[in-house]
């Protein structure tokens, strides 16, 4: 039987911002005068959206779980070197050019899933772009409304979460969380 909340909320693939550079976050959100609405234990990089919580059973929320359990794949950079708008009147961190890691892992995620038999409804439309939004809605103080550079912010994703987003209550339940796994070590050799 499919999940019921009286609101809208959201299953997502996420990664979390690692608390140092959250504070980096809330120190750029709060320079550029964007509205501080959202709490900053929520920045995120969407880098699956799963659609509606009401359309998943329990069954299904088990399978993708399992599913995701056995997805191997190795960390990550995330750098994040703009500000600028985002979706409706929300304000986003924008990548720096040339970051292919989220790319891959989001196409790698993808045909996972697809061969492991999870479906999940997601528009035709739908494309993916790594962002991080400090804010949803406005009203901005200050904000110019441009795409600005800012001083980089940036880490080694190494953990991905399946979150229910709570919509209205402002948290994220976490369902699941896996590590990603270096592969390949780095060997320091002498010149």
């Amino acid at each position: 039987m499919p999940h019921t909340l009286s609101r809208q909320t959201k299953l997502h693939v996420m990664i979390k911002v690692p608390p140092m550079q959250r504070a980096d976050c809330v120190a750029c959100r709060d320079a550029h005068g964007v509205s501080p609405h959202f709490g900053a234990n929520r920045y995120h990089c969407t880098m699956l959206p799963l659609g509606l919580w009401a359309t998943w059973t329990d069954e299904r929320v088990a399978h993708l779980i399992a599913a995701l359990g056995r997805f191997d794949v190795e960390p990550f950079r995330m750098e994040f070197d703009q500000i600028g708008p985002g979706q409706g009147n929300g304000v986003a961190l924008k990548p720096r050019a040339g970051l292919r890691g989220a790319g891959a892992f989001h196409r790698a995620l993808c045909d996972h899933l697809l061969r492991a038999g999870v479906v999940w409804e997601q528009p035709d439309t739908y494309k993916f772009r790594l962002h991080i939004h400090l804010a949803y809605r406005g009203p901005h103080r200050g904000w110019a409304g441009t795409t600005v550079p800012i001083d980089p912010i940036g880490w080694l994703a190494d953990e991905f979460q399946l979150v229910h987003s709570i919509d209205g209550e402002q948290r994220h339940e976490v369902l699941g969380r896996w590590p990603m796994v270096r592969r390949q070590y780095i060997f320091p050799f002498a010149a």
